[in-house]
């Protein structure tokens, strides 16, 4: 399941509002990195390999293991995204982070469909 819409919708919105993207540190889910590449979005994450975001293969590098730290509810979203400066957030409705920031004020909804969600984090 890739987010075609929102990934539309995303695009448009940070047009709209002359967001660059050195300006966007989304986070998104391991599954649909790759089609947010696509698209020309940047992403935190993506499946297509381990190895830039795996410390073997890149020293002090813990994206993944962050990731899945955050996706498996060991640590808090907010932690993760204070430590990479996460602005923007796309994830699937039914995911634990998005059973967090749908109760947290500083999560902005800016987007729903049926599948995917899509949040701008206010500081």
């Amino acid at each position: 399941m890739y987010p075609v819409q929102a990934s539309d919708w995303l695009i448009s919105y940070f047009e709209e509002n002359n967001i660059s993207k050195e300006d966007i540190h989304l986070y998104n889910q391991y599954n649909f990195g790759s089609y947010l590449i696509y698209r020309g979005i940047p992403v935190f994450i993506d499946s297509r390999a381990e190895q830039p975001y795996s410390p073997e293969f890149n020293e002090g590098v813990t994206v993944l293991d962050d990731f899945m730290d955050v996706s498996s509810g060991r640590i808090t979203y907010m932690d993760l995204f204070k430590k990479y400066d996460i602005n923007y957030a796309i994830c699937y409705q039914d995911s634990i982070e998005n059973a967090y920031m749908k109760e947290d004020n500083k999560c902005i909804q800016l987007y729903s469909d049926d599948n995917f969600i899509i949040y701008k984090i206010e500081e």
